[in-house]
């Protein structure tokens, strides 16, 4: 049995060190503002393998994966210090999202995710579901973030998994490092009127990154 997981593990690490590595190409001439590449920069495979496997081969003796990834969609993209950075929904097969930040030093290929994902702290209110980030380099010295989040309804029974809260207005506390715990001693209060589709989400905005290497 151990042959067989160390096999199963070396093709899987394989496999994706050749998606992650492999060059992109232009697809035709372009237009001339812009131009098309062949290949899709991030995808659900470009995922991190420890994120949806389980190595302990006691556990998983048969590698199975315990966290599958529906899609990686929708990024905020940004440059900065040198880099291409797009922060992008993650989503689950059960149809919840986080959000993780891939690299890349040309922004056309060899993207690669960070070590863990964005530890993004709730309010009072849990959120179900956040997604959908734009993001902004101030000249304030942080990089913002704008992201749509959901949270559940009051007074639904369990059955119900869709109904959403909606507000006009998002009061928020957010403060983490990345993958890491919360940024002690800082508070931040912020209250917006936010543009949103009934029943479905609102906006709030998060402060991401300073030269402190915090993200709120």
């Amino acid at each position: 049995m151990k042959n067989e997981f160390n096999y199963r593990l070396s093709q899987l690490e394989a496999m994706q060190e050749l998606l992650l590595t492999k060059s992109n190409e232009m697809d035709g001439a372009g237009n001339g503002l812009y131009n098309r590449y062949k290949n899709p920069v991030l995808t659900a495979d470009h995922v991190p393998l420890n994120w949806r496997y389980d190595f302990n081969e006691k556990d998983n003796p048969y590698l199975i994966q315990r966290f599958g990834i529906n899609a990686v969609l929708n990024a905020g993209a940004i440059k900065w210090r040198g880099k291409y950075l797009l922060m992008a929904r993650v989503e689950g097969y059960d149809r919840k999202s986080f959000f993780a930040i891939a690299e890349s030093l040309n922004g056309i290929d060899n993207f690669r995710f960070w070590d863990y994902p964005v530890n993004m702290p709730e309010t009072a209110q849990p959120d179900v579901n956040v997604y959908d980030i734009r993001l902004v380099e101030h000249e304030d010295g942080w990089v913002y973030g704008l992201f749509c989040t959901e949270r559940r309804a009051v007074g639904v029974p369990e059955s119900d998994q869709s109904s959403a809260v909606a507000q006009w207005y998002c009061p928020h506390k957010r403060y983490a490092k990345l993958g890491k715990a919360g940024r002690p001693g800082n508070t931040f209060t912020t209250t917006k009127k936010c543009g949103i589709t009934p029943r479905v989400c609102k906006w709030e905005i998060c402060f991401l990154y300073k030269a402190t290497g915090w993200v709120h």
